[in-house]
């Protein structure tokens, strides 16, 4: 898993990580599950490697994330960091998609998408259930390689295709091609395609 360097935060995360996979939040790998699985789904993908993970939240499962995050110490920016290393550990495959990483990857996109304005947006509007992709790639403008995550709300409630969440990720990545043009490369258009997807 990724290297966290402050030793109290690390403590927390595997905690809280811990009493997240424990509480059954996935379906398919737990028998018992604390509360119904109709929550937000969070659709995670990695532009480097093509890689799409889906996580599906029980009811009220970012607001309840947030709140065990709160009495947890684990903040928004531990959140971003650690999604961000996690994510791309897997994703490229130097780290075992095992219990472990999809219980802190899960955990952390809930974490970083509660603090979002897509998410706050998505709760004045009273949007039931609200799905968000969160793009996960490189950042040109940083000099030590550093990746961005981009989230966005998804507006329908049923399940989305992966034809339609390439189009949404390839209309975020040229709006922000458009508004921070510094952080991709020079002369050439990204295309996100999926080359793979996990269902956490």
């Amino acid at each position: 898993m990724a290297k966290i360097t402050d030793i109290g935060t690390a403590r927390k995360v595997a905690e809280l990580a811990k009493r997240f996979g424990e509480s059954g939040w996935w379906m398919p790998r737990a028998p018992v599950v604390d509360g119904a699985l109709n929550g937000p789904t969070l659709y995670l993908c990695d532009f480097d490697t093509g890689r799409l993970y889906a996580v599906a939240l029980v009811e009220n499962g970012i607001e309840r994330t947030l709140a065990a995050a709160r009495q947890s110490g684990v903040s928004f920016d531990d959140a971003c960091d650690l999604l961000s290393s996690v994510l791309r550990d897997v994703s490229s495959g130097k780290e075992p998609l095992d219990a472990s990483s999809r219980a802190v990857l899960a955990l952390m996109a809930a974490i970083y998408i509660g603090g979002t304005q897509s998410y706050r947006l998505s709760v004045d509007t009273g949007l039931p259930n609200p799905h968000f992709v969160i793009v996960h790639y490189k950042d040109e403008s940083d000099p030590k390689g550093g990746h961005l995550l981009r989230p966005a709300t998804v507006n329908t409630q049923g399940p989305i295709t992966p034809a339609e969440i390439e189009t949404l990720v390839n209309q975020l990545l040229a709006w922000d091609r458009v508004k921070h043009p510094e952080r991709f490369p020079r002369a050439t258009v990204l295309k996100f395609q999926i080359r793979s997807e996990e269902k956490l």
